[in-house]
């Protein structure tokens, strides 16, 4: 039978966890602006110095891409299922091991 107490109680949990959502979003897209930032920014220091011009950048991002694309997939280390694009299993919690440097962003 249909509870109005518990009803509300529900919608209250609801508007809880949407405000914590809508505010962990706008973290996050200040955390990504502060990289497109950094990231103009070393772009930038590199063609002052002539170093690298936007069209080299543009063909190895655009390689990079391509070469991500047809990598195989991750795989957990202790219980060898899929790990997507997850830096951790979903399944045991089992972490994936860093290769890189850029396994850390």
């Amino acid at each position: 039978m249909f509870d109005p107490a518990k009803a509300s109680s529900l919608d209250g949990n609801f508007e809880t966890q949407l405000a914590k959502i809508r505010d962990e979003m706008k973290q996050m897209e200040q955390r990504l602006e502060r990289q497109n930032l950094l990231l103009q920014g070393f772009f930038l220091l590199m063609s002052e110095h002539g170093d690298i011009s936007e069209t080299q950048l543009l063909e190895r991002v655009t390689q990079l891409a391509a070469e991500k694309s047809k990598a195989p997939a991750k795989s957990c280390p202790q219980c060898n299922r899929s790990l997507g694009k997850r830096k951790q299993c979903m399944y045991c919690g089992g972490k994936r091991p860093v290769e890189s440097a850029f396994d850390l962003l």
